[in-house]
């Protein structure tokens, strides 16, 4: 409980710095990163006692960290295009780097066939062009 505790502060305080609970795998404190995914898959086994849920819950913690930053890059996309009237295309319609290795990657994700089916009808939604030859 005590081990518990003082990783769970650290947790408090990460996201007092950082505005959320994305603790990187990388993270300095390895430790720390581990005890955040351990969180994770103790939660998924039903193995995490259901105060500890709520005391991370209410720090809005990332239990799907995942598809958090792939629904924060998509919301950056449709925003985009709310803004100027089509989706990002091509690089120079992209001044955010990392936005645009995340459109490449849906692209790469659809011609692969691994591209989870309800993104790629969220992206259709807004647009997303698909073949940036076109």
């Amino acid at each position: 409980d005590e081990k518990w505790e003082i990783q769970f502060q650290k947790l408090v305080e990460y996201r007092r710095k950082n505005a959320d609970c994305l603790v990187p795998n990388s993270f300095k404190d390895e430790k720390f990163a581990r005890w955040i995914n351990t969180q994770r898959k103790d939660k998924k086994r039903g193995k995490l006692d259901p105060d500890r849920i709520k005391r991370l819950d209410e720090l809005d913690f990332s239990w799907n960290p995942d598809f958090e930053a792939w629904l924060r890059n998509y919301q950056t996309l449709a925003a985009y295009r709310e803004e100027h009237g089509r989706c990002a295309a091509h690089k120079a319609d992209v001044e955010d780097e990392p936005l645009y290795s995340w459109i490449l990657m849906q692209r790469s994700k659809k011609r692969a066939g691994t591209l989870n089916p309800d993104r790629e009808k969220l992206l259709d939604k807004i647009g997303f062009v698909w073949d940036a030859k076109k």
